[in-house]
C-alpha cells in the first residue's frame, strides 16, 4: 500500500479474508479495519495523534500491535474484540484511553500504560479474560465504570495515592482478585465496585472514604473481616450480601443507616 495514500472511513470493513497489509499505514479512518477477522499484522507509521474509533474493532486475528509514539488518545472501541490479541506496545506520549478502548481483548495477559496516560474512560479493558496484572499511571485520578470489569484473572493491581475514586463496578466480577490496596486518596468508592469479586479476602478501607455505594461488597464470598472507618456514615444496601463468609464487621458509632439486605446471607 502507498504510504501517502488517505483510507477512508469503512473502507476495508468487514474484509474477512484480509491477512496482511504490505507497506506501512500512515492514515487511520474510522472502522478502516472492523471485523477484518483474518488481519493477523499491521505495521502503523505516523498515523497522527489519535487512532480513530473502532480502528480494529473485532480483528479477531490480530495478536500483536505497536502504536506510534505520535498517538496521544486511543478512541473509542479502537482495538475492542480482538480476542487474539497478546502483545500492545503502547505509545510513550499516550494520554488519553477512551471507552472499551481494549474491550473483550480476551489473550491480552499484560500491558504497560505509560506515566503520561492521566485518563483511562470506562470499560476500557472490560472482559480482559486473561489480564493478570495491571499499574494504574500516578496522573489517573478515578477507576472508571467497569474500567476492569469481568477481567476474571486479574490477581494483581496497584493503585496509587493520586487516585480519589473507585467507580461503579470497577471490578465488578474480578474472580481471582484476593487483595486489594485502597489508597488513602480515595473518597468515594461507587455502586458494585467489588461485586463478585469472589476470591477478594483482604481489602482495607481508609478513613479517606465518607461515601460506599450499594452493592460494594456483594458476592465476595471470601471476605472474611472488613473494618468500616468512622468517615462512613450509611452502609447502604446489598453492601455485603452474599459475603458468605464474612465473620467479622466492625460498625463505628458514624453510622446511622443500614440499607436493606445489607448483610443478607452472611454467616456471621
Amino acid at each position: 500500500m502507498p504510504e501517502s495514500v488517505i483510507i477512508g472511513s469503512h473502507a476495508f470493513e468487514d474484509c474477512s479474508m484480509l491477512k496482511t497489509i504490505n507497506g506501512t499505514v500512515n492514515y487511520l479512518n474510522q472502522s478502516v479495519f472492523a471485523g477484518c477477522s483474518s488481519l493477523t499484522n499491521i505495521s502503523l507509521g505516523d498515523v497522527g495523534e489519535c487512532i480513530i474509533g473502532k480502528a480494529f474493532l473485532d480483528c479477531t486475528s490480530l495478536t500483536n500491535i505497536t502504536i506510534p509514539d505520535s498517538v496521544t488518545s486511543i478512541d473509542m472501541y479502537a482495538f475492542a474484540g480482538c480476542t487474539n490479541l497478546k502483545t500492545i506496545v503502547l505509545s510513550k506520549n499516550l494520554s488519553f484511553i477512551y471507552s472499551s478502548a481494549f474491550s473483550r481483548c480476551e489473550s491480552l495477559t499484560y500491558v504497560e500504560v505509560p506515566d503520561g496516560v492521566s485518563f483511562i474512560d470506562e470499560y476500557a479493558f472490560y472482559g480482559c479474560l486473561n489480564l493478570s496484572s495491571f499499574k494504574v499511571p500516578y496522573n489517573v485520578t478515578a477507576i472508571n465504570k467497569r474500567v476492569f470489569g469481568n477481567c476474571s484473572n486479574l490477581t494483581n493491581i496497584i493503585l496509587h495515592d493520586n487516585i480519589t475514586e473507585i467507580s461503579q463496578e470497577a471490578f465488578l466480577g474480578c474472580s481471582s482478585l484476593e487483595t486489594v490496596a485502597i489508597p488513602e486518596s480515595v473518597t468515594t468508592i461507587g455502586e458494585g465496585a467489588f461485586k463478585d469479586c469472589s476470591s477478594l479476602e483482604l481489602l482495607t478501607i481508609p478513613e479517606s472514604v465518607c461515601k460506599m455505594g450499594s452493592h460494594i461488597f456483594e458476592g465476595c464470598s471470601s471476605l472474611m473481616k472488613i473494618d468500616i472507618p468512622e468517615s462512613v456514615i450509611s452502609i447502604c444496601g446489598h453492601a455485603f450480601y452474599n459475603c458468605l463468609n464474612i465473620t467479622e464487621i466492625v460498625i463505628p458509632n458514624t453510622v446511622t443507616t443500614i440499607g436493606n439486605f445489607a448483610f443478607n446471607n452472611c454467616n456471621m
